[in-house]
């Protein structure tokens, strides 16, 4: 993906944020969903327990609640993995070029793993009825 929106002439040097972006996405969704199980299922305790309370509209709170207790931890280590010190070089490297296909596979799981789970869970609550 990287060397797909690199090498793209239209991106004229703009290539890390959409990059970045469409990563940050997929572990978003990857690291909601595992912190969902943990919680819920195995761990039965909530990773993150603290409420900023600070504007009066209710939304804006969750908001930003939201961003300080995931988007942050995953932006740093999104970063850290991919653009400190142009580690992306390496990863060149280090990995073959196959057109976006490993980014693809990558992005869509990330995507279709929450609606397979959620049916995993509907067939159990079928078949058991709890």
């Amino acid at each position: 993906m990287i060397i797909t929106l690199k090498n793209n002439p239209k991106n004229d040097g703009f290539w890390k944020l959409p990059s970045f972006a469409m990563m940050y996405i997929a572990m978003w969704l990857d690291y909601m969903v595992l912190k969902f199980i943990l919680e819920n299922y195995i761990l039965g305790v909530k990773f993150y327990d603290f409420q900023i309370n600070y504007f009066s509209i209710e939304y804006l709170n969750k908001l930003v609640n939201l961003i300080f207790t995931f988007d942050f931890l995953l932006i740093i280590l999104n970063y850290y993995l991919i653009f400190y010190k142009k580690r992306y070089l390496k990863l060149i490297d280090k990995y073959e070029y196959s057109n976006g296909r490993l980014a693809k596979w990558f992005f869509f799981g990330s995507l279709f793993l929450p609606l397979i789970l959620i049916g995993i869970a509907l067939l159990n609550f079928k078949i058991t009825g709890s």
